[in-house]
């Protein structure tokens, strides 16, 4: 009896037919505290970087450090909810009450 390549259900290639798994709320919401603390350490070592260098840090800088990493998690919390919605959210097609 030959076996085909195809035949064998244990392969580790990806069935193309099979949907991919979406993300739980406990991921996402992780993913997001992720992104909000890359922009905090961008912003963290921009401060750090003009205060070892002997400037004056600007009056601007501290409290968009401190703001601009909420954006950025928030704005990645967006783009990752309309990219994969979440396990049993249907995915709107239209605006409701029209």
């Amino acid at each position: 009896m030959t076996e085909t390549p195809h035949s064998n259900s244990s392969s580790p290639v990806a069935d193309p037919a099979a949907k991919p798994e979406k993300l739980t709320l406990v991921v996402r919401n992780l993913l997001s505290v992720a992104a909000g603390f890359v922009a905090l350490a961008a912003g963290g070592g921009y401060i750090y970087s003009e205060i070892s260098e002997g400037n004056g840090v600007p009056m601007f800088a501290i409290p968009l450090v401190m703001t601009v990493p909420v954006i950025a998690a928030v704005a990645f919390r967006v783009l990752l909810d309309a990219w994969k919605p979440m396990k049993d959210e249907p995915r709107p097609t239209s605006r409701p009450g029209r």
